[in-house]
């Protein structure tokens, strides 16, 4: 596509994309919210506790089976509809960066896939263990560290299914650094935004701040504000109605050029002296001398100059 059919199609695919981003960010905030206050851990035999070991963890989620499942399912598709506006992004900042890699393309649009999957059969996996390990204890009590190594035991099956969720999370944190980055030195993106972009991959394999996403649930529907060139505080950068990669402006730099432009209307407004009478030629007289007339500026013109 040329630079003009590049612009079209983004303004168009752009206001497509947007919803997936603001879904995105609603359901896992949803999902957040469903399941700390439909699965409450802290109570554990009767005695309230600000944690759970290994095996009051799984008689909890044993417990609230149905509830564990739905913010479960919330979150994955929250994660599946990541993939629409990183693979947008990656084609807005490739048009106009050819440095940007190939292969976060398809890290974008694999990864949230392959993560939501291996999330939801992990998921399923952990119940099913759960109320196995549930079920033994109850008919078999044990102590505390028997109780706690054969919970051991029995979560070993989903060894495996965390081993590829690990590497789902990698190829979304690798497409979260590498299209933002990008994205934000091709002009796409605010220093600001970019940064937040590159933190957010980050903390999807160190979560430094706990299982709450809320740095991802932000960045994310201000990409669908982005898309829909709703940005505010002056509007998108300019790279996105040129087509080229031209720099995010500063803040400074948009002070800078707004009082250029009152400036410039200050000056315009003052080009002409209203007073000054308007010159005029007419046809020669008789004697063929030349004539020339002043008239002074219409009122009209005064109202509008002032």
């Amino acid at each position: 596509m040329n630079r003009q059919e590049q612009l079209g199609w983004e303004a168009r695919v752009g206001r497509q994309i947007a919803p997936a981003a603001f879904a995105s960010a609603i359901l896992q905030f949803v999902a957040l919210v469903y399941g700390t206050s439909a699965i409450k851990p802290e109570t554990v035999n009767g005695v309230k506790t600000a944690t759970a070991d290994r095996v009051d963890g799984l008689r909890v989620a044993s417990e609230h089976h149905s509830q564990v499942l739905t913010a479960t399912a919330l979150q994955c598709v929250a994660i599946a509809l990541l993939a629409p506006p990183l693979w947008f992004l990656y084609q807005a900042a490739r048009a106009r960066r050819s440095e940007t890699p190939p292969a976060a393309r398809y890290m974008a649009i694999i990864g949230p896939l392959a993560l939501a999957i291996v999330t939801a059969v992990n998921q399923v996996v952990y119940l099913h263990v759960a109320d196995r390990v549930t079920n033994h204890l109850l008919a078999n009590p044990a102590a505390p560290q028997a109780a706690d190594d054969y919970a051991t035991a029995q979560l070993k099956s989903i060894t495996v299914v965390q081993g590829i969720g690990l590497a789902a999370a990698l190829a979304v944190a690798f497409a979260l650094v590498l299209i933002s980055l990008n994205a934000m030195r091709a002009g796409l993106l605010s220093k600001f935004m970019g940064i937040l972009g590159i933190i957010v991959g980050v903390l999807f394999v160190l979560p430094i701040l706990g299982q709450i996403p809320f740095v991802e649930i932000f960045w994310v529907a201000a990409l669908g504000v982005l898309f829909i060139d709703r940005w505010p505080q002056g509007g998108r950068g300019p790279a996105w109605d040129s087509g080229e990669a031209i720099p995010w402006p500063s803040a400074q730099d948009r002070a800078a050029e707004a009082a250029e432009r009152r400036a410039a209307a200050e000056a315009d407004k003052y080009d002409d002296d209203p007073d000054e009478p308007v010159r005029e030629t007419v046809p020669p007289d008789l004697d063929g001398h030349e004539v020339v007339r002043e008239h002074p500026r219409s009122k009209k013109r005064k109202r509008k100059r002032r």
